[in-house]
């Protein structure tokens, strides 16, 4: 009979005991890659893990070339990731687009790298920042190669590509803060010849 009363007096002292809603917030992500997406353009198609970027508007006449007559492209994730900036959960998005209706694999072909910072403000995510003209980066339609990187206590990633040209070739590695996706710096470019 004891064993029962406390059986129950456990029970109801477990429910009365408010869940930690910090634990909740590491074990289940409250945003995702598809969120991020839709936000940004609109339309997220989850089988080929790629969005549509129609009617993009260049910064300037130099940065639409005949390849992106069309104004469309398609937006693929290059990283998707979840840090801390002074406490607050943010994420990190890095796309790459390439344009439509056009073999997109020549040398001179470099997609375009964009990039998005999402918080949680009142509880809704929001967009941060966002840089859609970071950068055209890589070779043939192909994206850089990017890992994250921590420096100087700054959360960030680190693109790596090379570039083919008149027998030389130029190795450039970038590094992007995640708390200032407008600052780009490059750390290293060397050419080599071939």
């Amino acid at each position: 009979m004891k064993f029962k009363f406390c059986l129950k007096l456990l029970l109801i002292f477990s429910l009365a005991i408010p869940y930690s809603g910090i634990a909740s917030t590491k074990l289940i992500s409250s945003f995702s890659k598809e969120q991020a997406f839709f936000m940004l353009f609109g339309n997220y198609d989850s089988d080929h893990q790629i969005a549509v970027w129609e009617n993009i508007v260049f910064p300037s006449k130099k940065d639409q070339t005949f390849f992106w007559g069309k104004k469309i492209g398609i937006v693929s994730s290059l990283l998707f990731a979840r840090f801390e900036d002074h406490g607050d959960e943010k994420f990190f998005l890095l796309t790459k687009t390439i344009p439509v209706g056009i073999p997109f694999r020549c040398h001179a072909c470099l997609p375009l790298i964009s990039a998005a910072v999402f918080t949680k403000i009142n509880q809704h995510w929001k967009i941060e920042s966002q840089n859609r003209f970071l950068l055209y980066a890589g070779e043939y339609g192909e994206s850089p190669l990017v890992k994250l990187v921590t420096v100087e206590n700054q959360q960030g990633i680190q693109m790596k590509y090379k570039h083919y040209g008149e027998g030389i070739i130029n190795n450039s590695m970038f590094v992007l803060p995640f708390n200032n996706i407008h600052l780009l710096s490059e750390a290293v470019s060397d050419d080599h010849n071939i």
